[in-house]
């Protein structure tokens, strides 16, 4: 885990172990391209739910995402933004999904004390340019949420689901309709 990533001091040491603490330098070319990169919005289909996946690799990725309202019922931490590395690594390690593919959309305590938040699952970019999740791999990422399958941990505590919302391409996908849980 990065402890510091995204600290000035990143930018500004010369420190010996400073890439142990704050992750590796990105290639000069890619920061380059993503920073001067300009995604509008309009470029996504709005009316299927497409949207730019935040995190991808290749900017203005346009995709649908998945929509899962969850809850962390125990967590063992007061404050979530420390541990938001590792939950992201958590969660997309428990799918079998690529650290990017994932966006936490919004978080907020609750009385309990619970963590509420809304994730977005992006699929994955590949050469194909598959801007969906095919119906296989809704089943497998909703059966890995419905059926309480991530590994336990104590840290995060248990979780529940409060939806799987399925719009746009994925609006066909009956039999995961659980937009009222």
């Amino acid at each position: 885990m990065h402890l510091l990533s995204g600290n000035p001091i990143c930018k500004n040491s010369n420190a010996q172990n400073a890439s142990k603490y704050c992750g590796p330098e990105k290639d000069k070319a890619v920061q380059d391209l993503t920073s001067s990169t300009v995604c509008h919005v309009q470029s996504c289909p709005f009316d299927d739910f497409y949207e730019y996946a935040p995190n991808s690799p290749v900017p203005c990725y346009c995709a649908a995402p998945l929509r899962i309202g969850y809850r962390l019922k125990s967590p063992s931490f007061s404050y979530f933004s420390p541990y938001r590395s590792s939950f992201e690594h958590y969660i997309t390690d428990s799918l079998k999904l690529h650290l990017y593919q994932l966006s936490v959309d919004s978080v907020a305590w609750e009385e309990g004390p619970r963590l509420r938040m809304y994730l977005k699952l992006f699929p994955s970019y590949n050469d194909s340019r598959s801007n969906v999740f095919n119906v296989s791999e809704v089943r497998r990422i909703s059966g890995q949420f419905t059926s309480w399958r991530f590994p336990r941990t104590d840290f995060f505590g248990p979780y529940e689901l409060l939806n799987f919302t399925l719009r746009g391409p994925y609006e066909n996908c009956k039999f995961l309709k659980l937009n009222t849980l």
